[in-house]
């Protein structure tokens, strides 16, 4: 913006010096940006038309999530990936790019990775291995690109409500499939229907009913969380997940550890699940011998042969 000012002095004939301003002239001059003429309103315009496209990408991602656990389990995989790429553009869009909580998170997902790929090395299947520590990576970076996107969601309310409704579709669809012996997953899956296909839907509630029914209680939706947290509880121990039913278990005392100790308790979950990690490739090998830990699939034994394999063990 440039201020043009004109100040006319005319001496009239009594000598007195009188002063009188003709007109103050503004104009504005609108500067490109670059060489490529935009306008920080087209800019801006753009700016605002990728964060909804993102946005609405997570959207479908956390309503589409759900079903796809219960239906195709192995398509999760994918969708992560596109929710992660979302998240990217989220960043991307709205600088600063400056994560200083994150860093220490990153540095520890670098290294398992690493430590992933090295395990590959003694493996029965090397390149099976890697492909799996290949795909964990990605997960792992789509998990930390979600994470630095979450303060920048413009609408988290439309999220959550996108996320309780595939949720609640997720358990209508694991239910009937349950009844009918595999009603439904007949339709998109050529094997044939086992109670334990539906052990990702039971795992993705058991981790879904404290965080919502706190969020809904947080809202003032009390009735509606104790709703919730009953039918998403019933449904985990109507399956057949036993993993999901013992971390389920498990959380109650966990809550009211990180009630006392959040931070401390943090830490020490954080470290028993890396050393757990760690050691998977010498641990795991002696826990297949025992028939009660690990149950074989003569249909996975010409794909999958076993060993110390990190990367299937952070799989599993």
């Amino acid at each position: 913006m440039a201020l043009r000012k004109n100040l006319i002095l005319r001496r009239p004939q009594s000598g007195r010096l009188e002063g009188r301003t003709t007109f103050i002239q503004l104009e504005t001059e609108t500067p490109s940006l670059g060489g490529s003429g935009a306008t920080p309103s087209r800019s801006a315009s753009s700016r605002l038309s990728v964060n909804g496209w993102c946005e609405a990408g997570l959207d479908l991602c956390a309503l589409v999530l759900p079903p796809l656990l219960a239906l195709v389990p192995h398509g999760a995989a994918p969708l992560a990936g596109f929710a992660g790429l979302c998240a990217a553009g989220l960043i991307a869009v709205n600088p600063p790019y400056n994560f200083p909580a994150l860093r220490g998170p990153a540095v520890i997902v670098v290294a398992l990775v690493l430590w992933g790929a090295l395990s590959a090395a003694w493996s029965i299947d090397p390149e099976h291995s890697l492909a799996m520590a290949a795909r964990l990576a990605g997960l792992f970076a789509a998990a930390l690109a979600l994470a630095a996107a979450a303060s920048r969601v413009a609408a988290p309310r439309r999220l959550t409500l996108f996320l309780f409704a595939g949720t609640a579709i997720g358990i209508a669809i694991a239910g009937y499939d349950l009844a009918s012996a595999g009603g439904l997953s007949r339709h998109v899956s050529i094997r044939p229907f086992v109670a334990p296909r539906l052990n990702q839907i039971a795992a993705w509630l058991a981790l879904l009913v404290l965080p919502a029914s706190a969020l809904l209680i947080c809202r003032g939706q009390r009735l509606v969380a104790l709703v919730a947290a009953a039918v998403m509880a019933g449904t985990v121990y109507a399956l057949d997940g036993t993993t999901a039913k013992i971390a389920l278990g498990l959380s109650l005392p966990m809550v009211v550890l990180l009630y006392l100790s959040q931070r401390a308790v943090c830490r020490i979950a954080a470290a028993l699940a890396m050393l757990a990690i760690l050691t998977a490739p010498l641990t795991l090998p002696r826990l297949a011998r025992l028939p009660s830990v690990f149950t074989s699939d003569p249909r996975r034994q010409d794909r999958d042969p076993p060993g110390p394999d990190l990367a299937a063990a952070a799989s599993a």
